[in-house]
């Protein structure tokens, strides 16, 4: 044998045999710190600045609860140790072996389903009772399976798959690490960049923080509307956009504030999620592809969009088919969001009773995809 391959499959092994350690020794410390910080009343209190008055009604300003963004680290923390470890096994077991049937198996019976299962393991597990904090469990099964697909078919971003180490950068982070095609690994993060992410982080935040102060106290409807409005009444409307624009701020808040941290503790530049979606997209073809939760759109565009089409060599088929894929995975993160943690089973009363009206995502993704393949008809024959 090649004293190379020798030395490549010890190497291997041994970072095999250090990952499961990781692993296990990880699992163990988190599962220990589950009874402090996962506990059910640790969101239920925050601390407030102060109150004042404004046209006699009072105000408070709450401060961020440590306990949130503790259990979101924790959790994000051991999907990246998991991910880390199933990037080893993609990279070997499908990346050096494409096209082969140990690929296909890998991905479909391994990568897959093992992404799909890990939040339900960790929703039981750790007794996840916050919503918001239980979305975060939905990292994983919204990138894994798409970069497995984007390694079957060799979509994977450019550089990712030049070395072990840098595809397991790749998975490692929530937000993704900007390559440089010259080096071929990560891009330092100039000293503008990290403040440039730090101001929009704050502007995230105080967006986040004025409409949710606005849309929780009005039961989310700050206009009025009856059953016998038209959907498409201005009040609906104006109700509809300000939503739109809570999940865009909220969501933009926590990329936002992973990107700055990894910036600015590791000195790597990671990707910008957003890009004012809801006020700089001059069509929709824009807003989904160029600025609309960018992270997303990438693994969809690699381990969807690119196969389609090199499949069946149509823009508009691969378009709706990505747009399928997509209502499938909010469908998926439905059922999350209705997932009851354990702990309710000793305290029913304290448990809001959630259920879900299945369909609805699926629909509102087949119809963007509808009409994004009619932007591209029109804009072919214009």
């Amino acid at each position: 044998f090649d004293a190379s391959i020798l030395h490549e499959v010890k190497r291997t092994r041994q970072f095999a045999v250090a990952a499961a350690v990781a692993i296990f020794a990880a699992a163990d410390c988190f599962r220990r710190t589950a009874d402090t910080i996962f506990q059910d009343d640790c969101l239920k209190h925050s601390g407030h600045l102060g109150l004042f008055q404004f046209a006699s009604t009072r105000y408070t300003i709450l401060l961020p609860n440590p306990f949130f963004w503790l259990q979101l680290s924790v959790l994000i923390g051991i999907q990246s140790i998991t991910s880390v470890a199933m990037a080893t096994v993609i990279y070997y077991g499908i990346i050096q072996r494409r096209r082969s049937t140990t690929a296909l198996l890998l991905c479909w019976g391994v990568a897959i389903p093992f992404s799909v299962a890990l939040p339900f393991y960790l929703i039981k597990e750790f007794h996840v009772c916050n919503r918001a904090v239980l979305v975060a469990c939905a990292m994983t099964p919204t990138l894994l399976p798409f970069r497995a697909l984007e390694a079957l078919f060799g979509f994977s971003p450019d550089s990712v798959e030049h070395s072990l180490s840098n595809y397991s950068i790749y998975y490692s982070s929530p937000i993704e690490f900007v390559f440089d095609s010259a080096t071929k690994s990560p891009t330092r993060a100039a000293r503008e960049d990290v403040i440039r992410k730090g101001r929009g982080l704050i502007t995230n935040v105080l967006s986040a923080s004025v409409l949710l102060s606005i849309m929780e106290a009005c039961s989310y409807e700050p206009f009025e509307t009856h059953d016998s409005d038209n959907p498409l009444s201005p009040s609906r409307l104006m109700n509809n956009l300000l939503a739109a624009l809570l999940t865009c701020s909220t969501i933009s808040t926590g990329t936002s504030a992973f990107g700055f941290v990894i910036s600015a503790l590791l000195g790597r530049l990671t990707m910008d999620v957003f890009d004012n979606p809801m006020f700089l997209s001059d069509s929709i073809t824009d807003f989904w592809s160029n600025r609309w939760n960018r992270l997303v759109h990438g693994v969809l565009k690699r381990g969807v969009y690119k196969p389609v089409r090199s499949m069946l060599d149509s823009r508009e088929f691969a378009a709706a088919a990505t747009f399928f894929a997509s209502g499938l995975l909010h469908e998926f993160i439905l059922t999350l969001y209705a997932t009851p943690s354990p702990s309710y089973a000793h305290d029913p009363a304290s448990y809001i009773s959630y259920t879900p009206v299945y369909g609805n995502q699926f629909l509102f993704f087949s119809y963007n995809g509808c009409l994004m393949c009619f932007e591209y008809l029109l804009f072919s024959w214009m």
